[in-house]
């Protein structure tokens, strides 16, 4: 049976469970399919924190974006220790992808920029 507990933050009680491997997949094929939009997104809850975003705390929680958005960094920091504490084997494994992930990347060669094609003499600026 999956582990839940509880954390209480800033009075009230936050529950943290653990996810089951369905779930894991789910949230891999998630991070897949934004991956593939190739969009950038400085969202505070995918850059707040290096190690889990508040789509991991969603997801581990009871809680919803918008109860995430009333704590302070500091308080969400509290929750998402839980988190990483219950769900270690999840946070391990993005580890382990991104260490892989890092290493495919190292091995594609540089590309060379194309030559930028001459003005033409209209329209140098002098």
């Amino acid at each position: 049976m999956a582990i839940k507990t509880m954390v209480s933050v800033a009075d009230k009680e936050v529950q943290v469970r653990e996810l089951i491997a369905s779930e894991i997949r789910d949230l891999l094929k998630k991070a897949e399919v934004d991956a593939d939009k190739r969009s950038v997104t400085f969202d505070v809850g995918n850059v707040l924190f290096s190690d889990v975003s508040f789509d991991d705390i969603i997801a581990m929680t009871d809680l919803k974006r918008s109860d995430l958005n009333t704590f302070a960094p500091s308080e969400i920091r509290e929750i998402a220790d839980k988190c990483k504490e219950v769900n270690s084997h999840f946070f391990e494994m993005v580890q382990r992808l991104t260490i892989a992930l890092n290493e495919q990347i190292a091995k594609i060669p540089p590309t060379t920029p194309e030559p930028v094609a001459e003005q033409s003499k209209g329209l140098s600026p002098h």
